[in-house]
Order: structure tokens, then sequence, then C-alpha cells
């Protein structure tokens, strides 16, 4: 075999089995893993705004065989209910359910049973949303309000500063008792510095 006669080089040295392997036919090994079992239990049930009912619950053993239940209820007494075994023999389920257009029957791993709805259920009506605010008292008339009284007119807006207003105001005042040509100064005295105040 000239394989083994092979001086081995740097790569012989690290993959030493790269050479043989080669030379040897692929096989694909399987291996079957089994875990445990591990028993577990759960369930809810749960009811809806509009009345309907849900379930599921189911069990698992040491043996690994799992039983349970699921289904519903609607607000109207329709139902349906489904028993079932996971187990060694396959799944197997009874179905109980009183839907409308449905007939009895039995397949491989099934059960059907249905019943007809015992009466007609009249429908809930639907609840009217909590409203948390107290209940307003009856309505009683009020006597009738008393007269509107105008209020009389403010005075027009200023935007001047209050120094300035101040100074037109006294001007004005001395500007009745002063003579003529003194009162013609006093108003261009007032102008000027109202002027002077809005550039």
């Amino acid at each position: 075999m000239s394989l083994l006669k092979r001086r081995p080089s740097g790569l012989n040295l690290l993959f030493p089995d790269l050479s043989v392997c080669s030379v040897c036919k692929s096989t694909h090994i399987l291996f079957k893993r089994t875990q445990p079992p591990k028993p577990y239990s759960f369930g809810y049930d749960t009811v809806d705004e509009f009345g309907t009912q849900s379930f599921h619950n189911e069990q698992s053993d040491a043996n690994n065989v799992k039983k349970g239940s699921y289904g519903y209820r609607d607000a109207h007494g329709i139902y349906r209910r489904v028993n079932y075994v996971a187990d060694h023999n396959g799944f197997r389920a009874t179905i109980d359910s009183n839907e409308p257009e449905t007939t009895s029957g039995r397949s491989a791993n099934a059960v059907f049973n249905s019943k007809p709805l015992a009466a007609p259920v009249a429908a809930r009506p639907a609840a009217a949303p909590f409203d948390a605010r107290p209940a307003a008292a009856p309505f009683a008339a009020r006597p009738a309000a008393a007269p509107f009284a105008a209020r009389p007119a403010a005075a027009p807006f200023d935007a001047r500063p209050a120094a300035a207003q101040f100074a037109a105001r006294q001007s004005c005042r001395t500007c009745r008792e002063l003579p003529t040509h003194a009162r013609i100064r006093a108003i261009v005295q007032a102008l000027r510095s109202w002027f002077s105040w809005a550039r």
C-alpha cells in the first residue's frame, strides 16, 4: 500500500485520517436519540366580551400518553367539545357538538356525536358599556335671569408707554388753562413726544 509507505508531510501530521478517508466509502449512521418522558399539565378557560367560552386542557404522564380536551360554547348555546388521547396507538378523538347541520359519524380515529340544539336560545342583549359618571339630576326649569345691564364702554386702548400717556393727559389738561398760542405749543410738544416714541 502506497498510502502507508509515504513519508509524513505537514498536512498528514495535522490531518492523518484524510488520506485514509478518501479511500473509504462514505457511510451515514443515524442515531435515534430518545428523550425521557417529561410529564406536564396545562389548561385555560376564557370567556370573551360576546359571551363565548373557549377552553383547552392537556396532561401527559410518565409513559408519554397525552390526554386532553378543547372546545367552545357560544352565547347562543352552540358548543363543540373534543376529547382526545395521543399514545403509542396514535391520535384518537371523540367530538361532541350540537352545531346546526351536523350528523353523527365515525372515521378511523374519530367519533363524532351530534345532538340537536335543545331549544332556540334567544341571544342575550349586549351589555351596555359601564359609565362611571353619576346620573344627571332631573331637569328643573330655572327662574328667568335678571335683565342684562350694559356695561359702560371701556376706554380705548393706548399702546404708548405709561409715561407718554401721562404726559399727553397732563398737556391736554394744561392746554385748557393756557392762552391759545401756549395751547398750540403744548399740543405740538405732546405730539413730538408721541412721535418720538412711535419711531
